[in-house]
Parts: C-alpha cells; structure tokens; sequence
C-alpha cells in the first residue's frame, strides 16, 4: 500500500509533470471470465489474501483517473528476459533445471498465462511514455497463453531436466490479454515468445557463471 499507493500520491500531490505512467499489472485480470479489454469491469475477492496486489493496482489507477489529467497505466504481462536475481517462474524453473536437473511443478500442465518479452515491453512503454495522443490504461501483453506443459517440455529437451508435478497442483488459466489497443495505436506484433527464448536464457545462465 505504501508502494503503489501512498507514494503515487505524494507525487501527484507535490510534483510537476507533464504527463505521468503508471506500471500495473494484468494479474488484476485474474477474476475476469470473460474479457480482459483495457475498459472491461474488474472482478476482486476480498476474502483473497493475496488480491491486495491487485487492489492496490486498481486504487492508484482509479487515483491517477479521477486526479490526472494526463495519465498513462500500462497493465504488464509477464515479463520475461535474462534476469537472473528474480524469483519470477522462468528464472526460477531454469534454475532448477540446470542447477537441480530437476524441477517441481505445483501448477497442472495445463495452467497458462501470457508472456511478453522484455524489449517488446520497454519499446512499448517508451512509445506510450512519449506520445502526446496516448492516454488511460494499456495492457502490455504478447495476446496469447502458453501452457506450462509447451514450456516444461522444451526446458526439459535443452537440459535433460526432470520435470515432476506435485500432489494435487493448483490449475490457474488465466483468459488472454486483449491487446487491440496496442495495435491500433501502436501496430504491435511480439517480436519473440517464451518458447523461442528458452535457449537463450538457458545459455546466458550457464555462460554467466550462475552454474
């Protein structure tokens, strides 16, 4: 709260600016059954521990709606990219594939969420950072899923990594991001995707001495 609330609002309150983005998440999609379009209502569970992430998102963007006139919230996928002192999935079951040659899964086969590189999220950000005409909340996200299964066999493939699943794994699907605002604005295309990058990012781990 004090992160992505208070602070927000000291800078609204006390700074100048011509213009201010706001990082949020597309995690607040969790609840949607059925869109995930920048405009689309909100669904939370309050009785959810962990929905206080996505409730502080929401509070500052209904902040920055309702006390700036120009502001931008780009609601983020799930970043991937060579960053090794993560905790995040990626990072943490290449890790264990090479380090462990094992990894444990506690989400089914089936469980997907959108992933976006991170140089197609930076240049997106920068082009809605610095555009006089954008404006309100984008989703910054590739458009589409990947299962855990597509992810875990290629992992396994490029390390000869066990892959065991735990007892009775949570299934978490989350629907996929609307991205059409992107492209209209911005002609978006993902320029790579997860499955695409795992050899790199197995590589850099291994060729930076984090074996």
């Amino acid at each position: 709260v004090e992160t992505q609330v208070c602070k927000l609002q000291e800078v609204i309150q006390y700074c100048s600016f011509r213009s201010i983005v706001y990082f949020s998440s597309t995690r607040v999609y969790i609840h949607n059954k059925e869109n995930t379009n920048e405009d689309a209502p909100i669904s939370v569970d309050v009785n959810d521990s962990f929905e206080l992430f996505n409730l502080t998102k929401l509070l500052s963007e209904s902040l920055l709606k309702n006390t700036v006139k120009n502001y931008k919230s780009v609601r983020l996928s799930n970043v991937i990219g060579n960053d090794f002192t993560s905790e995040n999935f990626i990072t943490s079951i290449v890790k264990d594939a090479i380090c462990n040659k094992k990894v444990v899964m506690r989400t089914t086969p089936d469980s997907s969420k959108d992933y976006i590189f991170i140089d197609d999220a930076v240049n997106l950000i920068l082009q809605i950072a610095l555009s006089p005409d954008s404006k309100g909340i984008y989703n910054i996200a590739s458009g589409y899923n990947t299962n855990n299964e597509s992810i875990l066999n290629e992992l396994s493939t490029l390390t000869s990594a066990e892959v065991v699943y735990s007892e009775n794994p949570e299934k978490i699907i989350f629907l996929p991001i609307d991205i059409s605002k992107i492209i209209v604005e911005f002609g978006f295309k993902p320029t790579q995707n997860i499955i695409g990058l795992l050899p790199n990012i197995i590589d850099s781990y291994r060729n930076n001495n984090l074996v």
